[in-house]
């Protein structure tokens, strides 16, 4: 779906109060960098967007909203300086800084997105191939062992395991995510491939840059 189609859905068909916070789509990568400002504001909205799995990614909620705040302080103090993500990487890189907070927190940012990422992908290829299952645990707990179990421990992992039983059916997921407005299954469906695909186009950018930079990676290869 071009750009174009994209602004056409936002217009038309979610002309209500309170915009879907998959309308907040991440930047484009130009000369390979990524805007700092609107990819915090796309993180912001991502926030929103997952109060709509229910309690399933309370914890992991809070450690975004943890590591929005702590980019977003440090981009305050220097916008300039800091426009993009790649510019406050190495800026702190070089430094002599042992507490590499600006690093670590686009790390774990970049892969909790990236289990979102997931999810959005796997729901859609479901429908597009048809029947898709109405349990979405397995979806959840799939997309979970391929982005953040590999790097959380055992008591983190065990937290993730009982929430991730909270989670909605898919036709309630959707339902939630187009603000509870019925019949909009499909534009919903279209506009979570494409947030799928933004986050996407900015992992694997982060994930080349951190391993480029000896800094770990985003993505766990198997």
């Amino acid at each position: 779906m071009s750009t174009e189609d994209h602004a056409n859905i936002q217009t038309s068909l979610y002309d209500d109060n309170e915009l879907l916070p998959l309308l907040i789509t991440f930047p484009e990568i130009t000369d390979c960098k990524i805007n700092t400002e609107q990819f915090l504001n796309a993180s912001r909205a991502a926030l929103k967007m997952i109060d709509r799995f229910g309690k399933v990614f309370t914890a992991i909620k809070y450690d975004m909203h943890t590591n929005i705040e702590k980019l977003t302080s440090k981009f305050k103090s220097n916008e300039e300086k800091y426009s993009t993500l790649q510019d406050m990487i190495l800026v702190e890189k070089k430094s002599h800084n042992k507490n590499k907070f600006v690093i670590e927190s686009i790390l774990w940012l970049a892969r909790e997105l990236r289990m979102i990422q997931l999810i959005f992908s796997r729901i859609v290829e479901a429908h597009e191939m048809g029947d898709p299952p109405e349990e979405l645990f397995p979806t959840i707990k799939d997309a979970y062992r391929e982005s953040l179990e590999p790097y959380h421990g055992f008591m983190a992992t065990q937290l993730f395991n009982l929430l991730s039983r909270n989670v909605l059916q898919r036709s309630e997921l959707l339902l939630h995510l187009a603000n509870g407005i019925g019949g909009r299954e499909e534009t919903t469906l279209m506009l979570m491939e494409i947030y799928s695909e933004g986050i996407r186009r900015i992992i694997l950018n982060l994930h080349r840059f951190m391993r480029t930079h000896n800094l770990g990676p985003v993505l766990h290869i198997h």
